[in-house]
C-alpha cells in the first residue's frame, strides 16, 4: 500500500470524529448549508476509501470507513427531514408527511446502527430528536396499518463471496473489508400481501389518503422498499 493510502486511512477517523462535533455546532445554529456540506465531505471522503483501498489491503479502515459513512449518510437524513418539517403546515400536506416518515426510519436506523460503534452524545441527541417526532407521529396519525409481503425464496446468494447464502461462513450483516454482508435473492416470487399492524419495514405504512374510493377499492402505497444502509456504496457502483 502507497504511503498516501496509508494515511487517508490512518486519519478519516479523527477527521469524521472531528467533523461530528463541528456538524453540531452548526446545525445548533441554523446553519444548514454548512451543515449539509460537512456531511458531505464525510461521506465522499469514506467513498473514496473504499474505491481506491484495494479489498483485503487494511481491512479494520475500510470497515470504519463503511460505518463512518453510514453515519454521515444518517446525519444527511436528519438533515433532509429537518428541512422537510419546517413549514408550519406540513402535518396538513400528505406529500410532506410520507416524506417524513420514510427520512425519519431511514435517519433512525442509520444513527441507531453507528451508534453500536461510536459512542457519542451528538448521536444520542439525534435519536431523542427522531424519537420525539415518531412520538408526534404517532400523536397524531395513530400506530397504522402496514403492508407486508409473503415473498418466496427459491434461492439466495452472499454479497461478500457470491457463494449460497445458506451454506458460506459470513454472517448476515456482519463488514467484511469495507463491506456488509446480505443476502442478494437471485430467484423469488411475490405470493400475496398482507395489512399488519406491526411490519417489518416500517415504511411501508399504510394512510388514509392512499384509499382510492370507488366501486372496487384500492390502496395505491408501497409493499416494499430497497432501502440500504450503505446506499451511498450503490454510487460507487454507478460511477464505476
Amino acid at each position: 500500500m502507497n504511503i498516501e493510502k496509508s494515511m487517508i486511512a490512518t486519519e478519516i477517523e479523527e477527521v469524521a470524529l472531528i467533523a461530528l462535533h463541528e456538524w453540531h455546532s452548526l446545525i445548533s445554529t441554523g446553519q444548514i448549508k454548512k451543515v449539509r456540506d460537512k456531511a458531505q465531505v464525510i461521506v465522499d471522503k469514506c467513498k473514496s476509501l473504499l474505491k481506491d483501498i484495494e479489498l483485503g489491503e487494511i481491512p479494520e479502515k475500510c470497515n470504519k470507513a463503511l460505518i463512518l459513512g453510514i453515519l454521515f449518510r444518517g446525519l444527511q437524513d436528519f438533515i433532509d427531514l429537518s428541512e422537510t418539517i419546517n413549514p408550519p403546515n406540513w402535518k396538513n400536506e400528505p406529500s410532506l408527511i410520507e416524506k417524513a416518515w420514510i427520512q425519519m426510519w431511514d435517519c433512525k436506523e442509520r444513527i441507531e446502527y453507528a451508534s453500536h460503534f461510536y459512542n457519542e452524545r451528538i448521536l444520542d441527541w439525534v435519536l431523542r430528536k427522531i424519537d420525539s417526532l415518531e412520538q408526534d407521529f404517532l400523536a397524531n396519525f395513530g400506530t397504522g396499518l402496514y403492508s407486508s409481503p409473503e415473498i418466496l425464496i427459491k434461492r439466495e446468494i452472499c454479497s461478500i463471496c457470491n457463494n449460497d447464502f445458506r451454506s458460506c461462513e459470513h454472517i448476515s450483516g456482519g463488514i467484511y473489508n469495507g463491506l456488509r454482508c446480505v443476502s442478494i435473492p437471485q430467484d423469488f416470487e411475490l405470493r400475496s400481501v398482507s395489512i399488519v399492524e406491526v411490519p417489518e419495514d416500517p415504511r411501508c405504512r399504510i394512510w388514509p389518503w392512499q384509499l382510492k374510493e370507488g366501486e372496487n377499492k384500492v390502496i395505491d402505497t408501497c409493499i416494499m422498499t430497497a432501502f440500504r444502509l450503505d446506499d451511498f456504496m450503490n454510487e460507487l457502483d454507478e460511477k464505476d
